[in-house]
């Protein structure tokens, strides 16, 4: 492996210099665009997600299905596969089947001999995840569906290296990407089993208090079992001021209203820099501000995700919440410590009882304000709640900070991969055979 002095100008805007002895290209001479509905039913269906093309249950009733397949275009195996709509969280990959695919995705194939697909695979799969694909999109809203449209794709400019050149470069990726991804996979497997740990220490200070010695009683909750006597079980509506939907207002790149989503919430807690922004127009949107202390939970989304939970914590004025996917819990505080309901709707018990009132839709997995309502909530009083939040703080501060050394280390391997990927991909270092 071996660095290159020696460079010539490159004229596609995403790359500014290639090695001499390679060649540029517009994408429309190394792959040709082709969309063939099949008109009728019984192929197996192909989706492409970040991890790939997968072969699509669409038995289960799970995830986003189609009311009619034959509107679906043909894939054939070794057929290049490509979610151009979504170019934030889609991806591209080869079909190792053939089937049929949505109508919404690229279909493409390679029609020059001096490509080695699985080399412009790595080189399209960088593009994707560095977002360099992203800044040649066209919509309507950076939030939205923010795709690349045919003209741009196929004007796309790539860099080409010789056949052999090709080969020795996947080869070399191949075995260095599958050594990082190794790496990344054991740091996942630690975090998912110290969130795993947190899970079942907040469920067992939360469900049994801290003092065993003040008496029992059944809580009526199959699940739980024995509580403190003293407790009460209160369903979730009768805690809160109100449980609302948020303002559907179109989100747009940047304004002076940031308003949370789905990824704001996404680790656990309310992330700042995740904020979305809106167009806020002439609409009253005081009805849609965060006060300090509010809760939001994911009531539209994959089975996965429906259920997780943030606190707003007033760090600025202003922010607002988004109504797509997120409900805005206001607690009634002289009930319940905003804190001890978060944490218990974090809960193994609340968790399970969201996923198990939940409904499967076409296209995602919801809870209704209705259905969340019933949830039993497990109430102690404010004092003793206090004390058991401080306990919840300080059995998991140990778990949390070993969870986010985890998380660096895997966003260090992450940015090494792309940078490998970046210097190899673009003849910045170029690979001996």
């Amino acid at each position: 492996m071996n660095k290159i002095e020696e460079r010539k100008s490159f004229q596609g805007e995403w790359l500014n210099f290639i090695p001499r002895d390679w060649n540029y290209i517009k994408l429309k001479f190394l792959f040709s665009i082709k969309k063939e509905i099949s008109g009728e039913l019984g192929h197996q269906v192909i989706s492409i997600t970040q991890k790939g093309a997968k072969i699509k249950d669409i038995e289960s009733g799970e995830g986003q299905l189609s009311l009619d397949y034959s509107k679906y275009q043909f894939v054939k195996k070794n057929d290049f596969l490509m979610n151009h709509m979504d170019l934030l969280t889609g991806f591209v990959d080869i079909s190792e089947f053939d089937g049929v695919t949505s109508p919404d995705y690229r279909v493409f194939e390679l029609i020059d001999k001096r490509c080695f697909p699985e080399f412009y695979l790595y080189l399209f799969q960088y593009l994707y995840q560095s977002k360099i694909f992203y800044g040649y999109g066209r919509g309507v809203s950076h939030f939205g569906r923010w795709r690349l449209p045919a003209k741009e794709f196929n004007n796309f400019f790539l860099p080409l290296p010789s056949f052999n050149e090709q080969k020795t470069i996947t080869s070399y990726l191949d075995g260095k990407i599958k050594k990082i991804n190794y790496l990344i996979e054991k740091i996942q497997t630690k975090i998912d089993l110290l969130n795993e740990e947190q899970n079942v220490v907040i469920s067992k200070i939360i469900t049994n208090g801290l003092n065993n010695k003040c008496g029992e009683k059944f809580s009526e909750i199959k699940e739980i079992g024995n509580i403190p006597k003293h407790w009460e079980v209160i369903k979730l509506n009768f805690l809160t001021e109100n449980i609302c939907n948020g303002t559907t207002l179109t989100q747009i790149e940047e304004s002076n209203f940031p308003v949370t989503r789905i990824e704001t919430i996404s680790e656990g807690e309310i992330n700042p820099q995740k904020y979305g922004y809106l167009d806020k127009g002439k609409e009253d949107i005081s009805n849609y501000l965060l006060l300090d202390k509010d809760i939001l939970l994911s009531h539209i989304n994959s089975f996965e995700v429906v259920g997780q939970t943030a606190i707003y914590n007033q760090n600025h004025h202003g922010v607002l919440y988004h109504g797509m996917n997120l409900l805005r819990i206001r607690v009634k505080k002289y009930k319940c410590d905003p804190y001890f309901l978060l944490f218990y709707l974090k809960s193994t018990y609340a968790r399970s009882f969201i996923r198990s009132v939940s409904k499967h839709a076409i296209n995602q997995v919801s809870v209704s304000i209705g259905n969340l309502c019933k949830l039993k909530v497990l109430v102690p009083p404010l004092d003793e709640q206090k004390f058991i939040i401080d306990k919840i703080k300080f059995e998991t501060s140990r778990i949390k900070k070993t969870i986010e050394k985890h998380l660096i280390r895997k966003s260090l391997l992450k940015e090494y991969q792309q940078s490998l990927l970046s210097g190899v991909l673009t003849g910045k270092i170029r690979i001996i055979e």
